[in-house]
């Protein structure tokens, strides 16, 4: 805890006279800070035993999200997450099952189907 203190002053007759001064305690406030985790695609390929390109797939096939920082993708936790949920069983061993997938994924997300 610290002390703010302010002071008070007027200009009577081109002169300063003191007129108070205010105290106040301080109390650092507890900022809360969220850490999100993201990864590279080398990061992710690591994390998941594959190679970057084929992280590469999954992203152009909107299997999983990235975002575009520069010249290199990174991904939240949050969507490898998702990613890893959504197409839990699916063979995504190569690009025509990985488009199967995204495929058969869209359909079942679309109401009414």
């Amino acid at each position: 805890m610290s002390e703010l203190s302010l002071k008070f002053k007027v200009l009577l007759n081109d002169k300063e006279v003191d007129v108070g001064e205010v105290k106040f305690n301080v109390i650092p406030s507890e900022t809360k800070q969220t850490e999100i985790k993201t990864y590279t695609t080398k990061e992710l390929a690591k994390l998941l035993n594959t190679h970057d390109d084929h992280i590469n797939l999954l992203r152009k096939n909107h299997a999983i999200a990235g975002i575009l920082f520069g010249k290199k993708y990174i991904y939240s936790q949050k969507e490898v997450e998702i990613f890893l949920d959504k197409f839990k069983g699916y063979d995504l061993s190569n690009e025509n099952e990985i488009s199967n997938a995204v495929r058969e994924q869209k359909k079942s997300s679309t109401p009414g189907k």
